[in-house]
């Protein structure tokens, strides 16, 4: 096992994330998994043909929507999330699977920036997850869809930076997910681990399993498909179509028809794919909207109910920035 997926992933050209420089996404993927396949294949990997089916599944999605489609594409991509999900990576020490997701001595500090126009106070509900009544100013994003709310939230002040287009004016919070038991369930979904991470020798304590050991290995070999058609590096920026977006905006559609049915809410753990420096940054975390409401408020009532904050800071864009303000605060 170790010989086979040192021979494939030490193989750069695996890496993530990816871009696409000459050819378009759906040509760059399908050589990718045509060259990830062929090694498997060399390497008498055993269960080379659940991977290639989900490699076909996942170009078939991607021409669907290409088509006009989305309904086809999303069918494709939950019927391979319901394979994946039998098997799941949990891998880091903050993002767990069978275990809660909240644990009482969990240290994990995520925060928030947003661009802002004016010199005032800012409130707690100026950083949360857009709005519901104010959906239609929701951009299509890689993890989420136009005009559906999601919180977005990052392990790293300067990748936050990373994510913002440059402007004057930012606000800043630090959240922190709440030491007391909720009544339903959380849990994320682990899409943050890129092959070099299996060949590091300085882990910084970031895993929760041993990487080296072959029971996460053949995991990911399972999961690589999937991870690599979220990772790839938003080619035109400027376009209001990004097809780069296509298969994490359908996982992210497949996790709001998880939590419907399972009623366990469920967010995405990723490296950031706006360049290759900000991939080593930290870590991003999305959590979709529920669609319920918190009391008298157009937020979600289960984010609500998970998460403190401190109130918002004002800074410069360019300035240094240290969260002075450490009491947090629940919205009610």
């Amino acid at each position: 096992m170790d010989h086979v997926f040192g021979k494939i992933f030490k193989d750069g050209r695996f890496d993530l994330p990816q871009i696409c420089e000459e050819k378009n996404f759906e040509g760059k993927l399908k050589d990718l998994y045509d060259s990830y396949i062929e090694l498997l294949m060399e390497n008498k990997f055993s269960e080379v043909g659940e991977i290639d089916n989900s490699c076909k599944d996942i170009i078939e999605a991607v021409e669907y929507y290409h088509n006009g489609f989305p309904h086809k594409a999303f069918e494709k991509i939950k019927d391979i999330m319901e394979k994946l999900i039998e098997k799941p990576l949990n891998i880091y020490a903050k993002t767990l699977w069978y275990e809660d997701f909240w644990r009482e001595e969990d240290s994990l500090k995520l925060y928030r920036m947003r661009s802002v126009d004016e010199v005032k106070e800012y409130e707690i509900e100026d950083i949360f997850h857009i709005p519901y009544n104010l959906r239609a100013k929701i951009s299509s994003n890689r993890y989420s869809i136009s005009g559906y709310p999601s919180l977005y939230l990052s392990t790293s002040l300067e990748l936050c930076k990373q994510e913002l287009k440059k402007n004057e004016k930012i606000i800043v919070s630090q959240f922190s997910i709440k030491k007391t038991q909720p009544t339903f369930n959380v849990k994320v979904l682990e899409l943050a681990l890129k092959p070099k991470d299996f060949f590091k020798t300085n882990k910084s304590g970031r895993f929760f399993h041993d990487l080296n050991i072959s029971a996460v290995k053949e995991k990911y070999f399972f999961w690589y498909p999937i991870i690599l058609a979220c990772s790839f590096e938003r080619k035109n920026k400027n376009d209001p179509f990004s097809s780069e977006y296509i298969v994490p905006q359908l996982i992210m559609q497949w996790l709001r028809v998880y939590y419907e049915t399972k009623k366990t809410l469920m967010g995405i753990r990723y490296f950031s794919c706006a360049s290759k420096e900000a991939s080593e940054l930290g870590f991003n975390y999305v959590f979709p909207a529920s669609g319920k409401k918190a009391k008298n408020k157009e937020f979600c009532e289960i984010l609500a109910k998970s998460f403190e904050f401190t109130k918002p800071e004002l800074f410069e864009y360019n300035d240094e920035i240290t969260i002075k303000n450490r009491k947090f605060i629940q919205m009610r």
